[in-house]
């Protein structure tokens, strides 16, 4: 039988690891998103509701609204 080098086993382990976690995104559906702000940017309210409102008027429903605000 023939014998690796221990080294040459790691380098396949890593790179067989490292696939694997770049390609697990891939397993997750894609979803659409919009957004309103961007570089911590403040969005009004009013801001927000005439935008979900143009979106009724589109006929587009939301799934869900995720917010990051700052404490």
């Amino acid at each position: 039988m023939t014998a690796y080098p221990r080294w040459k086993i790691a380098m396949v382990a890593i790179a067989l690891a490292l696939g694997i976690f770049l390609a697990v995104p891939n397993l997750f559906g894609e979803e659409n998103a919009l957004q309103l702000a961007r570089d911590r940017a403040a969005v009004l309210e009013a801001d927000r509701s005439s935008v979900e409102r143009i979106l009724q008027d589109k006929g587009v429903t939301r799934a869900a609204r995720f917010s990051t605000r700052d404490a």
